[in-house]
């Protein structure tokens, strides 16, 4: 998947978060960039990277000056980012006071949600919801080769999914295999548009794929151009988002002989040729 701009530093209050949060962007366009690859992109050692995302070292003053040069970071951006730094490792109370202040202070006046990571990571990648939802499904229990052979993806992605739902407790390992923990996920209008327009582009990818793909009975696809007054629009809105919810409240869609996990989106936008 492709995204149109990387993720906000603003969004977030631990540098760590920020850093992988960009590897995550730069990997998921492709899948072979590699942690050492990264770290030549930010202009320090591999072994310096993985030390500094496992808080085994610190960022000094001209390290974090690499970074913010190496990730084209304004002046501002710069300065927000060596106060993340600042924050987690101080020279003094200080200090990390100040850059607690400091932080804190911008996100206010930004009205900026800080960010985490683990849930910007999660809805960053659509498979992660599949394979959430398919954990309440019969046999209840799901070994990870299962899991890759019913959503169509490597096991390896399986296997990241898996422990991503276990830190968000949603899900946990037993000798059985994987369990859901609960039964819903919590809504996505906390995140950061970021997060949303990536998942959101990769459901649009696999709608245009199904269309070759899939056999016409198994899937549905409708488009409908009408005029409104803009000034209506938003009630329009609010229908949809009124069908939406009812379809999620229905009961059959909890019912224990379900089997297969469908994916339903809606795209709503003025009928024009939008320009970047």
């Amino acid at each position: 998947m492709v995204l149109d701009s990387t993720p906000d530093i603003f969004q977030f209050k631990d540098y760590k978060h920020y850093l992988l949060s960009i590897y995550s962007y730069r990997f998921n366009k492709n899948p072979r960039y590699s942690l050492r690859a990264y770290a030549r992109d930010l202009n320090i050692s591999a072994s310096r990277l993985t030390e500094t995302l496992n808080r085994q070292s610190h960022l000094s003053t001209t390290v974090v000056n690499q970074i913010s040069q190496s990730l084209k970071l304004d002046k501002k951006q710069t300065q927000y980012f060596g106060m993340l730094v600042s924050k987690s490792n101080p020279k003094s109370a200080i200090q990390k006071k100040l850059a607690e202040k400091y932080i804190d202070l911008h996100c206010k006046e930004k009205n900026y949600t800080a960010l985490t990571y683990k849930n910007y990571q999660f809805f960053s990648n659509w498979h992660n919801v599949a394979v959430f939802l398919y954990l309440h499904l019969e046999p209840r229990h799901w070994k990870e080769q299962a899991l890759s052979v019913k959503i169509g993806i490597p096991v390896e992605n399986v296997e990241e999914s898996l422990m991503l739902c276990h830190n968000l407790n949603l899900a946990n390992p037993t000798e059985k295999g994987w369990v859901a923990k609960k039964k819903y996920l919590n809504a996505m209008e906390h995140l950061p548009s970021l997060a949303i327009r990536n998942y959101h582009k990769q459901m649009m990818k696999l709608a245009y794929k199904s269309i070759d793909v899939c056999p016409i009975q198994d899937r549905y696809l409708q488009s409908l151009s009408f005029s409104c007054n803009k000034i209506y629009l938003e009630k329009k809105i609010q229908q949809i988002q009124d069908f939406m919810q009812s379809l999620n409240s229905d009961s059959h869609l909890l019912d224990e002989k379900n089997n297969q996990i469908y994916t339903l989106s809606l795209q709503l936008f003025e009928l024009k040729n939008h320009k970047k």
